[in-house]
Formats: C-alpha cells, structure tokens, sequence
C-alpha cells in the first residue's frame, strides 16, 4: 500500500509543514483595553487617596510605583480590599525590607510588587458571609472584626476600615505588615 502525498498526518490528524511564528503579539482587543485603563485608573485613585493621607507617604509612593502593572485587571468583576501601611506600620519591616520598599530606582520593583499583591485581596462585587478571602500572591486572609491575618505566614494585625475608594477599592489600615 503506497503512502498518499499529504499535508495532514493521517494518524495524529497535524499538518507536517513547520509552523511559522508570528514576529509581533497581536493588538490588544478594545475589552482588553478598557481592563487596563479601568486597572490603571484605580490605581491612580489610590495613589492620590493615600497621598493625601497624612501618614500614607510612603505607602502612596510605592502605588505610585505600581501604576502602569495591571494589577487590578479584573476590576469590572470585582473589587479590591487594599491592605494599606501607615508610615509608623512601615517602620516596623527590618531595616533591609524597608530599604527595598521605598527604594525608587526600580531595582527592587519585583520585591515592591511582591509586598504590594501580599497586601490587596480581590473582593466580589456582591459579596456573600462565608466568602474566603486570599492574597492576589495566593494566601488566606482572615479578617475578624478588628484584624486580619495570614495563617500560612502566622501573622496577624489590627486593622481600622479607613475608607472607600471610587467604587471598587475599601482601604483597610493595617498597625503592621502581613508580609516582608
């Protein structure tokens, strides 16, 4: 029985041509675009809500850092519970951390963003009692009246509900930090 000349593999169904890679990613589609400008204008709320926080300072500017990273990509289905630090609640990171936190040449950006998403949980816009709360870097949250831990670092610190910002932010400031 003679082989017939084909471009499909008769037993795995594939084309037996090299496949070509295309040179460019494709443009984002107009959806895509309108998450990252929703991402990005959170983020720019938040950066000036805490800016004008008297003792937010540092916290603002790492946001400020964040703004263009697309964090909050999914905020049309939800929204964020932003676990901020005050300034004193900084000063309680060991000495290197808190270097790399407010370091501003971008060389410790991939630590900032690490702190920063240890510090946000995502929360659904009609949220329910029983609802599980994680980290958008993946660990449980649980929060009490008062405070918030993290149970797979043993960490757990009291919050006070500071405000709403826009309408898919709540800012929670926490006495110290949950992660570093």
């Amino acid at each position: 029985m003679k082989k017939e000349p084909s471009t499909l593999d008769q037993v795995t169904g594939r084309s037996s041509e090299k496949r070509v890679m295309p040179d460019t990613l494709p443009p984002p589609s107009p959806q895509d675009l309108a998450k990252q400008e929703l991402s990005n204008q959170l983020m720019e709320e938040l950066s000036n809500y805490l800016a004008q926080q008297k003792d937010m300072s540092e916290y603002a500017a790492l946001v400020s850092r964040m703004q263009g990273k697309n964090l909050f990509a999914n905020a049309s289905n939800q929204g964020y519970r932003i676990l901020a630090l005050s300034n004193a609640a900084l000063q309680k990171l060991p000495a290197r951390e808190r270097e790399m936190l407010t370091d501003a040449s971008g060389v410790h950006a991939g630590y900032q963003m690490k702190f920063f998403i240890h510090h946000t949980c995502p929360e659904p816009n009609n949220a329910y009692s029983g609802y599980a709360y994680r980290a958008l870097a993946g660990q449980n949250l649980n929060f009490t009246n008062d405070s918030v831990g993290m149970p797979d670092l043993k960490r757990k610190v009291a919050y006070q509900k500071e405000a709403q910002v826009g309408t898919k932010l709540q800012v929670y400031r926490l006495t110290g930090p949950l992660f570093y």
